[in-house]
């Protein structure tokens, strides 16, 4: 599971981070609610479990073992990857609706606005 990378990563770097690497620099950017670093990290995902993926198998193979059994290794950093998104998503849609209302409200202000623009110039 591990790779010759830093222990250190941090987005931008040119190495594909490790599961547990991208788990903690989401966590860190989801702590800070910087959700365009969450955005660029996104984007390492899937090139990072597929690595992942491929080194468990090749270690699987190495050991003679069943790559399937390795893949059970993986299931609790995917699991804990998986609890962040669906934090983040319901975070993302709480602050959708908290702006839906805020915007409802300035779209009542301004029709009484207008209305009372509308009468006063009689």
């Amino acid at each position: 599971m591990n790779q010759t990378i830093s222990p250190t990563w941090q987005l931008g770097d040119h190495e594909t981070p490790s599961l547990d690497q991208l788990i903690a620099a989401f966590e860190l950017a989801y702590r800070d609610t910087d959700w365009l670093k969450i955005s660029q990290l996104n984007d390492y995902t899937q090139p990072c479990v597929e690595a992942e993926i491929v080194v468990i198998n090749a270690a699987a193979t190495a050991a003679g073992k069943s790559p399937d059994s390795a893949i059970i290794a993986l299931k609790p950093s995917l699991e804990k990857l998986t609890a962040i998104y669906q934090s983040m998503q319901q975070q993302c849609a709480a602050e959708r609706d908290t702006l839906a209302a805020k915007l409802n409200e300035v779209k009542v202000g301004r029709s009484a606005t207008g209305q009372y623009t509308s009468t006063s110039s009689l």
